[in-house]
Order: C-alpha cells, then structure tokens, then sequence
C-alpha cells in the first residue's frame, strides 16, 4: 500500500513538474512531421503533420491496405490568456504564439461566432527540434520526422483522391506530375527497361533528373521506384 501511494505522489510532482515546463509555445517549432509515441498499440502508426497554422492527423494499423481510422484537419495555434480566462474563443486570439496551444477542428473554425470549451482544446506545450510534449490531463509526446514513411504517403495519397482534396500538396509539398503518353516504361535505371509500365493520368512524385531521364516514384497499391522519359511526364 506505502509502495502505492508512494508511485501515486511520484506521478503526481513529475506531471506538475511538467506542466510548469511547459508554457509559451511558437508556432514555428510546430510545423513539420510528428509521430505520435503515445499510442496503446504497437501495431498502430499516428501521425501529425502541421503546416502554417493547419494540422492533419491521421493513424492506421501497420499493414492496412486504407486509411480506415478517422482522418482529422484542425487550425492550430495559441492563446496568450490565463487558465481562468479560456472559456471561448474567436478567430482572432488564435494566433502564433502565446500559453495554451490550440486545436480547433477546421469546420468549426469556418462557423461565425465564438466557440466554447466544447469546439476547441487548450493544452499545455512543450517542443524542441526533435520532441514534443501535449499536457491536458495525460501527456502525449511526439517525435518529430524528417520524412514521412513511404507506406503512409501512399495511403495519404490514396485518401486524397477519395477525399477530393491533394493532402500531399497541401501538407507535405510534394508534387505530382501526369503521365503523357498512353504506356511510359519503367527502367532500373536509365536505358534499362523493366515489365513494369505507368498509362496516361498515373502521377508520380520526381526524385532526381539526369539529362533525359526522370527518376519517379509511384504511390498506387504498391509504390514503385524507376526511372522514365523526361518527355513521358507533363
């Protein structure tokens, strides 16, 4: 029992400790790729990626062939106000920098009018080049990415085109180009032609260019690395 309630007042000093660490927070340190370490499962992938001042989230078990777990946009940012004083909010205390860090989903934020507790969510925050720590009554930590994993960009870009909306462009600035002509082969390297072909209106992210020759990669049921004709892209 003494054990018990020692591990319990242990708890409770390191999450105050932690939650006076973690005061003003900039934007700036937010925007990139995070995973997030605080999952149950370790057979689940959660990520964030935040840029400018709009967050995507999404997850999905390792293996999955879709994005089957909810996929969500917030605006994010920070509020300069005190504990006591967060009971709404408009769009314009919403801003870059300030103590509580701020997550209002996207369709709330483009209804008029304040929003309470109920639309948005205040937390406690901490980041650095390589971590980032959320405190609202438990603590979610987050290791930033320098890249998103293959595996995810596909399955993100495969929901966009379900969705109607390019997350590849808009969140990660990777561009895709069309294919041109009706078959464009796929070769190992330049010159060196494989079975594996793409058709007209596939896309493709460019990688590397060396004189006529495109080095591509292609996010379908299976992502394919090769090389095409410069003249085979739009």
């Amino acid at each position: 029992m003494k054990k018990i309630i020692s591990l319990i007042i242990l708890l409770m000093i390191f999450t105050k400790s932690i939650s006076q660490t973690l005061n003003n927070g900039n934007i700036t340190c937010l925007e990139g790729i995070w995973s997030n370490n605080s999952n149950y499962s370790t057979n689940v992938l959660s990520y964030r990626i935040i840029s400018g001042n709009k967050m995507l989230s999404f997850g999905y078990e390792h293996g999955d062939s879709s994005l089957n777990f909810p996929l969500l946009i917030h605006i994010v940012g920070f509020q300069g106000k005190t504990e006591d004083e967060i009971d709404s909010l408009d769009k314009t205390q919403l801003v870059n920098f300030g103590l509580h860090y701020t997550e209002i989903t996207e369709d709330d934020y483009s209804k008029k009018g304040n929003w309470t507790k109920n639309y948005f969510i205040p937390l406690k925050f901490g980041c650095d080049n390589n971590e980032m720590t959320l405190l609202s009554g438990k603590i979610a930590e987050f290791s930033r990415l320098s890249r998103l994993p293959i595996e995810s960009i596909s399955l993100l870009n495969a929901r966009g085109k379900k969705d109607k909306r390019n997350y590849l462009s808009e969140f990660l600035k990777i561009s895709l180009k069309g294919i041109k002509p009706s078959k464009s082969l796929i070769n190992s390297i330049p010159n060196k032609p494989t079975k594996m072909y793409l058709i007209k209106g596939d896309e493709v992210e460019i990688l590397e260019e060396k004189g006529e020759w495109l080095k591509i990669r292609y996010y379908g049921k299976k992502t394919i690395e090769g090389w095409i004709k410069k003249s085979d892209v739009e």
